[in-house]
């Protein structure tokens, strides 16, 4: 069990005073020992508010991607300018992680066309130059006892199997069913606390998936984006259940979940809702 967690909201759509907000998202997480960036935003605001933060990030040991969206890859770059890559992988500390499809090319469908939402070229060979340190994975992934990255989501919820916009192909011939979207848990002394990319395997789908793999019913805390930002009620309110469900005490929405669906759940649990702009810090 992690003594004490603290998780550091790196970019966010929003920002406090002193960082700057993009669309994107990253968290730098410390735990007892194993200090993990989840997502490096989308490039922009990475590099200042880490510098407002006063973070070390040469104490990085885990680089994770949530998944291969340009708004968590694009700051790979100055994560590696600024944490001086070469002398932590001369000492074998740095390790990155993510699923094999956040490599691939990735389109939305737009009213314009196809849009290109996958990493960056440049992202993609900076990666490609440091695999002695990377690994790709399908599977769950156990960094610590404390400290698990999912596996692939089981998609079992029909209300969260609408999402359809998304493409492998600049032709929107093959559909992104985005099996590379992954979260990861944390066993604390307060419960399980869950952090989010942007959940586009569905809310309810990854909980249900973490609570097997911990069995119990019993989670905490959930952070991140849930990917609500169009979501109809039907679809809110069966999110409103899941939170219920699972006993969840802290719920921090930000990034993808978008202003009228994180108002909906504040409607419905008040006390459940915490901000979670750039620059917010949350311990555990």
């Amino acid at each position: 069990m992690i003594n004490k967690l603290t998780i550091q909201v790196l970019c966010d759509n929003t920002a406090s005073a002193d960082y700057i907000g993009e669309h994107g998202l990253s968290f730098f997480v410390k735990s007892d020992n194993i200090n993990i960036l989840f997502d490096t935003g989308r490039g922009y605001a990475f590099e200042h508010n880490a510098k407002v933060s006063k973070l070390n990030l040469q104490e990085t040991d885990y680089l994770i991607f949530s998944h291969g969206h340009y708004d968590h890859t694009g700051g790979i770059s100055d994560f590696f300018k600024i944490q001086e890559t070469e002398k932590k992988e001369k000492e074998n500390k740095l390790k990155i992680l993510l699923h094999p499809n956040a490599l691939k090319e990735k389109y939305s469908k737009t009213a314009d066309g196809p849009k290109y939402i996958g990493i960056s070229p440049d992202a993609k060979s900076i990666l490609l130059k440091h695999s002695n340190i990377t690994e790709t994975t399908t599977e769950l992934a156990i960094i610590s006892p404390d400290i698990k990255l999912t596996g692939e989501i089981p998609h079992t919820n029909p209300q969260e199997s609408g999402e359809t916009k998304f493409y492998l192909d600049k032709n929107l011939s093959k559909p992104d069913k985005l099996l590379d979207d992954k979260a990861l848990f944390f066993n604390t002394s307060k419960g399980i606390v869950v952090l989010l990319g942007c959940c586009h395997s569905g809310l309810g789908n990854t909980l249900d998936y973490i609570s097997k793999i911990e069995r119990t019913d019993n989670i905490y805390a959930v952070i991140g984006g849930t990917h609500l930002r169009s979501a109809d009620k039907t679809r809110l309110d069966f999110t409103v259940e899941i939170l219920k469900k699972y006993k969840i005490s802290f719920f921090a929405p930000n990034h993808c979940t978008g202003q009228h669906s994180t108002s909906y759940i504040y409607s419905q649990m008040p006390s459940l809702i915490h901000p979670a702009p750039a620059g917010t810090v949350f311990t555990f």
